[in-house]
């Protein structure tokens, strides 16, 4: 080997090592940029903070949605009750009706079922409750019942039908239904007892 090639052997090795060093010490920028241009497929940790921030979180919070009922009846369904019997909403027609649509892994819903049964105790037959169960097996609903006594209609919405029918999104739902059956008004969320006895009020019961 020349003296000439060894000199730019010696160039190419002392120009590799530098680049070497650079990349070293800018390796941390270098990354960043590239994720910054959207060419990292895994998020840092703090794209996952924003992220899990940004999601909505599920509210509890009652709600009532009809202020202004329609003259038009609710739609009929027809569902079994526990002892395999099928009940139609409209073979209540002419008194006022509280359908209750509920789960038994909800806790609101747990927590205001024994104010709806006593309500039921109270105004039986001027009021007709409909316990619909959404989604849930009978043994299920059966230890339900028995759990908290309840002596109201339950019906079974094995398949999820009339809540979708219904629009239902959040659970519980109550449906207030006059005498004529004209929703007065939905709510959705836990009951408490100022609100029951008001919304009652307003399909004539308890007046």
């Amino acid at each position: 080997m020349n003296r000439k090639d060894l000199i730019i052997d010696s160039l190419l090795l002392i120009l590799v090592l530098g680049l070497g060093i650079i990349i070293f010490l800018e390796w941390d920028t270098l990354v960043l940029s590239l994720r910054g241009n959207g060419l990292s497929s895994v998020p840092d940790d703090n794209q996952r903070t924003v992220l899990e921030i940004e999601t909505p979180e599920p509210t509890l919070t009652p709600v009532r949605i009809v202020d202004q009922p329609s003259q038009n009846p609710p739609t009929d369904f027809q569902l079994e009750n526990l002892d395999g019997e099928t009940i139609s909403l409209s073979d209540f027609r002419g008194t006022p009706v509280l359908v209750n649509f509920w789960a038994t892994w909800c806790p609101p819903c747990r927590a205001e079922m024994p104010l709806i049964q006593s309500y039921s105790d109270q105004y039986y037959p001027d009021l007709i409750v409909l316990a619909v169960n959404v989604g849930e097996d009978e043994a299920t609903v059966r230890g339900f019942v028995e759990e908290f006594q309840l002596n109201l209609i339950v019906l079974l919405d094995r398949e999820e039908k009339v809540v979708n029918q219904y629009l239902i999104r959040g659970y519980p739902t109550s449906l207030f239904i006059d005498h004529r059956g004209v929703i007065q008004a939905m709510h959705i969320g836990e009951l408490d007892n100022t609100l029951l006895a008001g919304y009652l009020r307003e399909i004539g019961v308890g007046e």
